[in-house]
């Protein structure tokens, strides 16, 4: 009940990565409920997806081998999905973590006065 997209970096293991994988339900397999499952990167536990309003989850992390697998686990309740997926090296400089992930919890915007999202 475990799917895995293999993602093979140019830069390898031991580098810094940003992962954002997105989810865009749009009733696929006739049953208009969002399916829940849960999201992992490489042997580790990242999320669940389903239980919440979020589209979009993001991880910083640290590659421990040439390759990383972002999979998806069948809890029993629809079939999981990924819309995108997506892969990007980050500067070791900006978040320093010598091993492992740093997962965002939440995101807020802190005093753009045009109500514009920033990226």
């Amino acid at each position: 009940m475990r799917n895995c997209y293999t993602l093979k970096p140019d830069r390898g293991k031991n580098s810094l990565y940003l992962i954002r994988a997105t989810f865009w339900y749009g009733n696929y397999d006739g049953k208009n409920e969002v399916p829940m499952f849960d999201l992992y990167i490489d042997v580790n536990y990242w999320t669940t997806i389903g239980d919440t309003d979020n589209m979009a989850e993001e991880i910083i992390y640290v590659s421990q081998a040439d390759y990383i697998q972002v999979c998806v686990v069948n809890r029993g309740s629809g079939i999981p999905f990924i819309s995108a997926l997506e892969l990007r090296v980050l500067n070791n400089s900006v978040y320093e973590t010598g091993s492992g992930f740093l997962r965002k919890i939440w995101l807020r915007d802190m005093g753009t006065s045009s109500g514009l999202y920033t990226r």
